[in-house]
């Protein structure tokens, strides 16, 4: 059902005709809010951008760890949801290694949306948020599915940052 409705208001906003470069066009989809307690608004994002994230979980499924270093930026930093910090692609490849090695891990993505907002030095993001399961399978053999929710931040159409969150699906 979630993905019904994450689905149709990707769809909504899409056929509002704003998705124009100029973020002054755009349509309001949202708010961030900053350390400082201001805020400002996250506009709807490039949905070319989507098609990024569905080939880079396909790169971490087909085990190209080449592909997934391409795609991440030269200053590419991930937090893992148990708040370790993966810093390049050359650290973020053994991560992913060693977690499919003894996990046999799979991704499947469930929703994305593009979004966009300007920074607090004011300048523009790209942004995805994502909605993703991973299957786990123990070397004893358990398979355990989460729910992560993982934001994007995209630079020059590479992966810059992921923050990661995770919760155990309930069987």
């Amino acid at each position: 059902m979630r993905s019904v409705v994450f689905g149709g208001l990707i769809v909504a906003l899409m056929s509002t005709g704003t998705l124009a470069d100029d973020h002054q066009s755009k349509a309001v989809i949202g708010v961030q809010h900053f350390g400082d307690g201001s805020t400002k608004p996250l506009y709807v994002g490039n949905q070319a951008n989507v098609a990024i994230w569905s080939d880079y979980i396909e790169a971490h499924n087909d085990r190209d760890f080449d592909k997934i270093a391409a795609m991440n930026a030269p200053n590419f930093k991930g937090v893992a949801a148990h708040g370790e910090v993966i810093r390049g692609s050359e650290a973020h490849s053994t991560f992913l290694k060693t977690w499919i090695e003894t996990q046999q891990t799979t991704w499947k993505v469930w929703w994305i949306i593009a979004n966009a907002g300007e920074n607090e030095e004011g300048e523009m993001e790209e942004w995805l948020a994502t909605g993703t399961l991973v299957t786990t399978t123990n070397p004893d053999g358990t398979t355990v599915t989460a729910y992560e929710t993982i934001d994007v931040l995209l630079e020059n159409g590479k992966v810059r940052l992921l923050n990661v969150a995770s919760q155990t699906m309930p069987e």
